[in-house]
């Protein structure tokens, strides 16, 4: 009988103990712990617009891309005037678009094979490619998004 409540008095004991872990783990979990915010690297983007005559639409794309939430620096537009008879890409360069000329007007297919051919886009350590029609509008968030 004597060995017996030893036995109990060691596990009431191995009970107290665990139960006091638990009470001061719980205890420092309510206090708050200043946390630094991680900085991530902001991917890259080329935005490439595939464009066939578009002057009335271009500008507010551009702007729209321009406006967007994210690292001005880390986004680039390229704009394929491809076969354009209007201002498209005078509108495209006024906005701080790249432009690229194509002379004959193709389908978008084309028109983006020839711009993912040019060197800039295809050199200039881009992360991400979005491909946009001139007569869209972005999201300010959509490249936060995206990340």
């Amino acid at each position: 009988m004597y060995m017996l409540n030893i036995v109990i008095d060691i596990l009431g004991l191995l009970l107290f103990f665990i139960g006091v872990y638990y009470l001061a783990v719980a205890f420092f979990s309510l206090i708050p712990v200043a946390q630094t915010p991680k900085e991530v690297e902001k991917n890259r983007y080329a935005v490439v617009i595939p464009a066939h005559n578009e002057a009335g639409v271009i500008e507010e794309l551009i702007q729209s891309i321009n406006d967007a939430e994210y690292p001005k620096g880390h986004i680039s537009v390229f704009v394929v005037a491809d076969g354009c008879a209007d201002s498209t890409a005078i509108i495209a360069r006024n906005k701080g678009a790249e432009v690229l000329i194509k002379e004959k007007a193709s389908d978008k297919g084309s028109a983006l094979k020839f711009a993912l051919s040019n060197g800039k886009i295809k050199d200039g350590g881009f992360d991400c490619i979005a491909v946009f029609d001139a007569d869209n509008i972005v999201s300010p968030r959509f490249f936060l998004e995206m990340d």
